[in-house]
């Protein structure tokens, strides 16, 4: 991933791979970072692929068939914030999560499941923010709650342990900023929640 540390800004890569989900045992694994890979995965959800018949009225069927899989409702993401959105950074960071990035869920379909699931990206671009993306619904709602209300969505997020050696420019403040969006079973996308902001203070 592009590296942008400079003082005031706390990027992916001080952000360990290890990350948990908030209200789960579930644990997200490491993977290699492949920023390469960022717009494909983008691709995968949203994208109908439909394959040529000989026969008109065929494809014309298999068309509406594909499309009649494709429709449906969006997720919809709200109330995201960070909890804290601000702390002073201590060794017990990099073995517990000092912080999580929290939001809300619904679905009036009830198909957020795999391979639908959960982007995280530094605010702004396509940058994936943890290295193994998307974030599955079911490590995010490992009850399977019910979330087609949207009057009461479910609320979920992912817990962060930050290494000390993300603080490269010494003693500051620093700012990391996310954009959240959701896909479902479907390949519909969510909005995206924008500019999530967290500020870490280290005191070197």
């Amino acid at each position: 991933m592009k590296a942008f540390f400079e003082k005031h800004v706390l990027l992916v890569a001080m952000i360990l791979a290890m990350v948990f989900t908030i209200g789960a045992v579930a644990a997200c694994g490491d993977d290699d970072d492949d920023d390469d890979d960022d717009d494909d995965d983008d691709d995968d959800f949203g994208d109908d692929d439909f394959s040529d018949d000989d026969a008109d009225d065929d494809a014309t069927d298999d068309d509406a068939d594909d499309d009649d899989a494709a429709t449906g409702d969006a997720p919809v993401l709200s109330n995201g914030f960070w909890d804290p959105a601000s702390f002073t950074w201590s060794a017990d960071c990099e073995t517990t999560g000092c912080t999580a990035i929290l939001f809300s869920v619904c679905d009036p379909d009830g198909d957020l499941t795999d391979p639908g699931g959960a982007w995280f990206y530094a605010a702004g671009t396509t940058d994936q923010f943890f290295v193994e993306q998307p974030i599955t619904w079911g490590d995010l709602n490992p009850d399977a709650m019910d979330v087609t209300n949207c009057d009461a969505p479910l609320e979920t997020g992912i817990g962060l342990l930050i290494g000390e050696d993300g603080f490269g420019s010494g003693a500051g403040d620093y700012t990391l900023a996310a954009d959240i969006e959701g896909t479902d079973a479907a390949g519909n996308v969510s909005n995206k929640l924008t500019n999530l902001t967290l500020t870490v203070t280290y005191n070197g």
